[in-house]
């Protein structure tokens, strides 16, 4: 006995090739409440562009050289002086033809007394040791 409301279900109602295909579904009943059907899409596919013009190489990697200079009045701090000084080199300052000694050691090697890998104190100049002696009235 079949339903009323239903017709296509119950004993001898399995006409499945016209009621459970796809082509039933799109001409009965409606994909979605606003008229699409299949995943149809409401927002366009490519968008359009919002820039239709490609910038030059000058606006998109700009001359970094000028931002560098300060403001006239407003110096970075410590440059104000000078990198490299220059000095004025004159005859007096320096030495003549057989001023100086050539027979002057150099590449002297520096000692420090060392006992057992440590600095031996007890060669080495000290300063005289001086202590006051403050007796505290009780």
């Amino acid at each position: 006995m079949a339903r009323p409301e239903v017709p296509h279900i119950g004993p001898g109602s399995y006409d499945n090739h016209e009621y459970g295909t796809i082509v039933y579904d799109l001409q009965k009943k409606p994909g979605s409440k606003k008229g699409y059907s299949l995943s149809a899409r409401t927002a366009a596919r490519f968008p359009p562009c919002s820039q239709t013009a490609t910038p030059s190489p000058l606006q998109y990697q700009q001359d970094q050289s000028y931002s560098r200079v300060p403001p006239p009045g407003k110096t970075p701090f410590a440059s104000t002086t000078q990198r490299f000084k220059t000095m004025l080199c004159t005859a007096k300052d320096s030495p003549g033809p057989g001023t100086y000694a050539h027979d002057a050691v150099t590449d002297r090697k520096v000692s420090w007394p060392m006992c057992f890998g440590s600095p031996d104190w007890s060669r080495l100049p000290q300063i005289e040791k001086k202590s006051l002696r403050v007796k505290v009235k009780s």
